[in-house]
């Protein structure tokens, strides 16, 4: 009897030390599988509890560094982890549902997007403060704040300033989609919007009216 716990120990030993040193290339595949169409790492390095990667995100011109110290849970199972870098604020992955969770987290970034065809806007530097997010391949519950500086917007050949462009999202009543609302101050038109955001796609009407012209609306 002595002996088999022994060897059930040595075993629980060997498993615990095998998956501390599963590599940091890994950490993709705890992310839903959605968050794909936004964001990708690549070069990962350390361990997935412990490492650091070039992330990808959509409408960011640049690689951003990102860093991670995560510890293992059990109830709910999955990961609690604390992110740094370009990138900071703590990350739950919770394995059974396939959720993200983060909180706190924020970022400053440049931005060039493109929501429609013929349209397309960028910023020199967008802050955002993202209190909770939950992900998942079929919802996606947001409160958030960003600020876009110098924000500029085209449409076909109408290039236009915006100035300071801010966006409020909040979380809809059903908990599984967010909407967000989008104005500005300054610049040489006006810009407001209507965002939907769900696990899967974005959808909503921007509308812009420059200072000598009529609105023009977008809605994609």
């Amino acid at each position: 009897m002595k002996r088999l716990l022994m060897w059930i120990a040595l075993f629980v030993v060997a498993v615990v030390v095998c998956m501390w040193r599963l590599p940091a290339s890994l950490v993709g595949l705890t992310l839903p599988p959605g968050s794909a169409r936004v964001m990708q790492l690549h070069r990962a390095d350390g361990t997935l509890w412990n490492g650091s990667a070039q992330m990808n995100v959509t409408g960011i011109p640049s690689m951003l560094s990102v860093s991670w110290n995560c510890r293992p849970t059990l109830l709910p199972f999955g990961a609690q982890c604390t992110l740094s870098e370009a990138l900071s604020g703590s990350l739950n992955v919770v394995a059974a549902s396939g959720t993200v969770v983060g909180e706190q987290l924020t970022m400053s970034v440049p931005l060039e997007v493109a929501p429609a065809a013929g349209v397309s806007a960028s910023s020199s530097r967008v802050a955002a403060t993202i209190n909770r997010v939950e992900l998942s391949t079929s919802s996606l519950a947001l409160r958030a704040s960003l600020r876009a500086d110098d924000a500029r917007y085209r449409v076909g050949q109408t290039d236009v300033t915006l100035g300071e462009v801010t966006a409020d999202c909040t979380p809809n009543a059903d908990n599984v989609s967010s909407s967000c609302s989008i104005a500005n101050r300054g610049g040489n038109a006006r810009l407001d919007g209507k965002i939907s955001l769900t696990g899967s796609k974005a959808s909503g009407t921007l509308e812009l009216t420059p200072s000598n012209g009529p609105p023009q609306r977008i809605s994609f």
